[in-house]
C-alpha cells in the first residue's frame, strides 16, 4: 500500500513538471551569463562594431523614440590580380598601314636573356551589402546594453593573453554609449564551446562572454536581417488587400473562428460577416508570409521607378495598424551584345523582377521571382475582379 502512495505521488510529481514544462515561457531568452559589465538601456546603445582586417559589420541606431531602428552593414575586403590595361593600338604608317614594331617586348638584359615577367598588381576591392535589423538583432542589442560575461577573468598576464589567443587577435568588439565607448579584443575560444575569451581594452581584465551573444553578430547580414516581412500571425485579426490605385478594387479578409472537419475549434481566413473560410485568400496570404520573403536590400532603388501590384495592411483586433506590404515589379532589359556584334537568331527577352517594401524590411528588398509570380497571377481572383 505504502508503495502504491509513494509511486502515486512521483507520478503526480512528474505530471506537474511534465506540465510547467510545456507551458513555461519559451520568449525568455537563454541567459549570457551573471557577471554584470553594465546595465544601460537598448535605446542608449548607438552602434556596435565587429572588424577584422577583412570584414567589418556595423548596427547603428537611426531615428529618435518610437520610431528609431537598427540598420546594418556588412563590409568585405578581399584581393584581387588587378586587370591588366589593354594593349596599344598597332601602329601604322601614313598610309594606315601595320608596321613592325618593338612594343611589348622585353627589352634584354646585358646577357640577353629577356627579364622575368613582372608580378602581377593586387588590388583590395570592398563590397558592403546594407540591411535593416531583425529579430535576431534585437535580441543581440539589448544583450550588449545590458551586458553579461560568463566568466569574470580578472587582469590578464602575458601568458594568459598567449593561452586565450589575445595576443595577436585581430577581431575587436565596440561599442558605443551616449557616455563611453568600450572596445574588446575577441580572442579564442573555450573548450569544447562556442563561449569565447575577451579583452577589455581599457581595462585590461578578461571575461569569457557567451557565444549566443557572439556568434550571430559574426554572422553578419544573414544572421541579422528580418526573415519575415510581415507580422507574426498571432498579432493580426484583418488584412486590408488593396490594388493600386485610387480606382483599385479591395477588401478585408478576417481572422475568424470556424470548427474543422473534426469538429473541432480553430482559426482560419475568411469573412467575419459571413463566418465562412476563405481557402483562396487564405492560401494567397500563407504565399506572401512563408514565400515571398526578403532577399538584397536595396535602399537607392526608387519606389517611383518601379510597378506596384498589390498592398496588403495588416490590423490588430482593434482596428490598429500593425504592418504593412507592397508588392512591385519591374521588367529587367537583357544585356545587349556589344556594338557591331552579331545579332543572335534567339535574343533574351526581358524577364520580371519582383521587389517588396514593409515595416521591417524599411527599403525595398528583392523578392523570389516564383513567388512573385504567383502572387501576382492571384491578386485579381482574390479581389473578384
Amino acid at each position: 500500500m505504502k508503495g502504491a502512495i509513494i509511486h502515486g505521488v512521483l507520478l503526480i510529481a512528474m505530471l506537474v513538471f511534465g506540465y510547467q514544462t510545456w507551458s513555461r515561457d519559451k520568449s525568455v531568452p537563454s541567459t549570457t551569463g551573471t557577471v554584470v559589465l553594465w546595465n544601460d538601456k537598448a535605446a542608449d546603445l548607438q552602434s556596435i562594431v565587429w572588424e577584422t582586417k577583412e570584414r567589418t559589420i556595423k548596427l547603428e541606431r537611426r531615428g529618435d523614440g518610437a520610431a528609431a531602428y537598427y540598420w546594418g552593414s556588412d563590409s568585405k575586403s578581399t584581393k584581387k590580380t588587378k586587370p591588366k590595361p589593354p594593349p596599344p593600338p598597332p601602329a601604322t604608317d601614313d598610309a594606315g598601314v601595320p608596321v613592325a614594331t618593338d612594343a611589348g617586348v622585353p627589352a634584354a638584359t646585358d646577357a640577353g636573356v629577356p627579364p622575368a615577367p613582372a608580378e602581377p598588381e593586387v588590388e583590395t576591392v570592398t563590397t558592403t551589402r546594407e540591411f535593416p535589423v531583425g529579430e535576431a538583432g534585437d535580441d543581440l542589442i539589448k544583450g550588449f546594453a545590458a551586458m553579461r560575461a560568463v566568466r569574470d577573468l580578472g587582469a590578464l598576464s602575458e601568458e594568459q593573453k598567449v593561452e586565450y589567443k589575445l595576443n595577436d587577435a585581430d577581431k575587436t568588439l565596440t561599442l558605443v554609449f551616449p557616455s563611453k565607448t568600450r572596445t574588446f579584443v575577441l580572442g579564442g575560444t573555450v573548450a569544447s564551446g562556442k563561449d569565447r575569451y575577451v579583452l577589455d581594452v581599457d581595462s585590461g581584465k578578461g571575461y569569457v562572454v557567451a557565444g549566443t551573444l557572439l556568434t550571430p553578430l559574426e554572422g553578419g547580414e544573414n544572421s541579422l536581417k528580418p526573415r519575415r516581412a510581415v507580422p507574426p500571425g498571432d498579432t493580426v485579426a484583418a488584412i486590408e488587400i488593396a490594388a493600386p490605385g485610387a480606382d483599385g478594387k479591395h477588401r478585408t479578409v478576417d481572422r475568424i473562428s470556424i470548427t474543422d472537419d473534426k469538429g473541432k475549434p480553430t482559426k482560419a481566413w475568411g469573412s467575419k460577416a459571413t463566418g465562412e473560410a476563405d481557402a483562396t485568400a487564405a492560401n494567397f496570404l500563407s504565399k506572401i508570409e512563408t514565400e515571398l520573403r526578403p532577399g538584397k536590400f536595396d535602399p537607392d532603388l526608387d519606389p517611383a521607378t518601379l510597378t506596384e501590384l498589390v498592398t496588403l495592411t495588416y490590423k490588430d483586433d482593434k482596428g490598429a495598424k500593425v504592418g504593412a506590404l507592397t508588392l512591385y515589379k519591374r521588367m529587367k532589359t537583357p544585356e545587349q551584345p556589344p556594338a557591331g556584334a552579331p545579332v543572335p537568331p534567339n535574343p533574351a527577352q526581358p524577364e520580371p523582377e519582383y521587389f517588396i517594401k514593409s515595416d521591417l524590411t524599411r527599403v525595398l528588398a528583392e523578392a523570389p521571382r516564383a513567388a512573385g509570380d504567383q502572387v501576382e497571377q492571384n491578386i485579381a481572383t482574390v479581389l473578384g475582379q
